[in-house]
């Protein structure tokens, strides 16, 4: 085969490559932990104040009045086919325990402190 130009490979050469240690040089990643329910309360308030929801003159305030409009929100997500391949994302906020798509937490503000 190097006659052809081909580079010759010894397939009986074990492999440095590894599910579990790829890529090199890289720290293992860790496996989140749940979410603890006082981030999650968080979250949902978060949103709840980019709603705009019709006062309720007989709900004993505004606040709870959008918070009973979730109901509604959530029948709606339930008639949504599966999504098996739904998931969180992948950085865990080591101070709320809340996921992000980077290493700055969009709920508590926390980032780490930047490597020199």
């Amino acid at each position: 085969l190097a006659a052809t130009g081909m580079q010759v490979i010894d397939e009986n050469a074990e492999s440095d490559f590894s599910f579990t240690t790829y890529p090199k040089n890289q720290p293992p990643r860790r496996i989140p932990k749940p979410t603890c329910v006082q981030a999650r309360a968080r979250t949902i308030r978060m949103v709840l104040k980019r709603w705009n929801v019709p006062r309720d003159n007989t709900s004993c305030c505004h606040y709870h009045t959008v918070l009973e409009s979730i109901e509604d929100s959530i029948d709606l997500l339930f008639q949504e086919k599966c999504q098996p391949l739904f998931s969180a994302f992948q950085e865990q906020c080591p101070r709320c325990s809340c996921m992000n798509h980077g290493t700055k937490c969009v709920v508590c503000g926390y980032a780490p402190p930047e490597i020199s």
